[in-house]
């Protein structure tokens, strides 16, 4: 789980439209997992996870970039 070290959102937090407006994509189903090779592919968790970056050892949300 994610969570941004400036406004403290969670991964389970995100919603579709702050994918959609962040990410430009349209949010996936949550019920729809692909796992292949170790990680989330084409789902929503692996969008979520994507919603975070690293930036000095700290992790941060693409709404307070």
């Amino acid at each position: 789980m994610s969570e941004c070290s400036k406004c403290g959102i969670t991964d389970h937090e995100i919603t579709p439209k702050q994918i959609k407006k962040y990410l430009g994509e349209n949010s996936q189903p949550k019920e729809e997992n692909e796992w292949k090779n170790g990680e989330w592919v084409n789902s929503y968790w692996e969008q979520t996870d994507r919603m975070f970056f690293v930036k000095e050892f700290q992790t941060f949300c693409k709404i307070c970039e």
